[in-house]
């Protein structure tokens, strides 16, 4: 059960990803790169978060400062910078 569990998140993962970017290409013309970005982003983050609330109220608060460095770190250039340029790209 674990284990489908696991594929259907990863399955709402790419299904997320795989439609922001065609609906990225549909509003390229009437928004910038930048406000498309964040909203998919923001989007992805409302539909995904409750689906993790009870493992990551109990991972969060063991957290340290170093750990929110890197996950901020790698958020903005993992996550945020590749999906500007691939959009800058398809605009």
């Amino acid at each position: 059960m674990s284990n489908l569990r696991g594929y259907l998140f990863l399955a709402a993962a790419f299904f997320l990803a795989g439609s922001s970017v065609v609906a990225a290409r549909i509003v390229s013309g009437k928004l910038g790169v930048f406000t498309i970005a964040a909203t998919s982003l923001f989007l992805a983050l409302l539909i995904l978060a409750p689906l993790c609330k009870d493992r990551l109220g109990s991972v969060m608060p063991g957290l340290g400062i170093r750990d929110w460095i890197s996950i901020m770190l790698q958020a903005l250039l993992g996550m945020f910078c590749f999906v500007c340029f691939c959009w800058r790209v398809l605009s």
